[in-house]
């Protein structure tokens, strides 16, 4: 499981966030909201706890990303193998038999080979009716259950917390990138008020995806984005947005060990609250 699911560094998700195993998804994500709270960096002063803070973070992100979009999977390599059925070889208990005779040798015939009607021929055809009947129900209820799943599954990511009145609207700002080619572009990011999801896009990349509002960190709103499968490259990361005295808002892309500040920038409301 250690390969399958490296971010999570060998640990188990329902441990991490402290839940058990049937756990409903709504569970799930009540356990990460307060543990994010909890252990986000943002939280600290000191350095030290500070970067314990950012890595039990990142490892209650993957532990949430795990059981919500991967639950099945992640289950299945959790399960124990199952023991090997070992099967004895009837050679190892035999005992030696006598000697086979030679081709000189004179022996007694054995006793004439006993005759076994066979049995009546309408048993195998019940016996195939059936296997065939239990074939064909077992397919019918495979496809039922997954129709249903394909029916209730939602739509696309679900909000995990409500957007403020202060940080609802339309954000537009440059972000700069620290590291790498230190690139520059451009991020227009609309939340709407309540537990709603919003959208981002990078006009200049053409890239346009949902902004899934997930926890708080006192006053930053941490917001996962989502883009589709043909935008995959656009993903740049989480966002958190903390709104400023002076009515803008302070936007930061954090690299994967939620310690470093990878891009950071400043945005104006540009549009009213939805």
């Amino acid at each position: 499981m250690r390969g399958d699911f490296a971010e999570l560094d060998g640990h188990d998700a329902y441990e991490l966030l402290g839940i058990t195993p049937n756990a409903s998804p709504e569970e799930i994500k009540r356990a990460h909201l307060t543990l994010v709270r909890r252990h986000h960096p943002d939280q600290f002063q000191d350095a030290r706890a500070k970067a314990e803070g950012a890595e039990h973070t990142r490892l209650i992100n993957a532990a949430r990303d795990v059981l919500l979009d991967h639950r099945a999977s992640y289950d299945a390599a959790r399960r124990p193998p199952e023991p090997e059925e070992i099967i004895e070889d009837p050679w190892d208990t035999a005992t030696a038999g006598a000697p086979r005779p030679g081709p000189w040798t004179t022996t007694a015939p054995g006793p004439p080979h006993r005759y076994h009607p066979p049995g009546p021929r309408h048993e195998v055809g019940s016996k195939l009716r059936l296997g065939c009947t239990i074939a064909v129900l077992t397919g019918l209820s495979s496809l039922l259950s997954t129709a249903v799943v394909v029916v209730l599954r939602p739509d696309g990511p679900a909000a995990e917390t409500t957007v403020r009145a202060d940080l609802a609207g339309t954000w537009t700002g440059t972000v700069k990138d620290h590291y790498g080619n230190r690139a520059t572009w451009t991020v227009e990011l609309t939340l709407e008020e309540g537990e709603k999801v919003g959208r981002v896009r990078y006009p200049h990349a053409r890239c346009t995806g949902k902004a899934v509002p997930v926890s708080y960190a006192g006053k930053s709103l941490i917001i996962r984005t989502d883009f589709p499968d043909e935008q995959s490259r656009c993903d740049a990361g989480n966002i958190t947005l903390t709104r400023r005295k002076d009515g803008r808002a302070d936007i930061v892309y954090y690299a994967p060990n939620q310690r470093t500040k990878k891009t950071t920038g400043t945005l104006r409301r540009t549009g009213k609250r939805p």
